[in-house]
């Protein structure tokens, strides 16, 4: 029999996810989230709760190159992400599909040279997108 998953706890967790409007976010701000709207919960309800979305496709779990932590993203329905690679801006957080029929020329050429099978699931670039390149200069 397979267990019901939809809870309290994940609903609002679906409501989290409509605010970040395809914004990378940690689990520890899913937490922030729910304590600041009296929501009790524990840590490890918040990682199993996230891990079930991954399994079931809802997000997407991702670490960054730069700081190493874990961080997660509404699921594209549309993009198969373990294809691709991801561009992460580090100021604003925003994550960007790296779609480029330039990425199978890559993957042969890092393979020819080198010998190496590049795994793009969980693979960021990081740097800084238009927006916030724009904002910098206005500055």
């Amino acid at each position: 029999m397979q267990r019901n998953y939809n809870t309290k706890i994940t609903h609002e967790i679906q409501q989290y996810l409509k605010l970040q409007n395809q914004k990378s976010f940690s689990a520890a701000d899913v937490y922030h989230y729910l304590e600041n709207n009296n929501i009790d919960v524990n840590q490890s309800t918040v990682y199993r709760t996230l891990d079930r979305m991954i399994e079931h496709n809802i997000l997407v779990r991702f670490k960054t190159a730069n700081s190493g932590n874990y961080y997660y993203r509404i699921s594209d329905e549309h993009h198969n992400c373990d294809e691709h690679l991801h561009m992460q801006c580090r100021k604003c957080g925003r994550v960007m599909h790296l779609d480029c029929d330039f990425m199978n020329d890559i993957r042969e050429l890092l393979m020819k040279q080198y010998g190496f099978t590049l795994e793009c699931n969980g693979s960021t670039l990081c740097g800084l997108c238009a927006d916030c390149k724009k904002q910098n200069k206005e500055l």
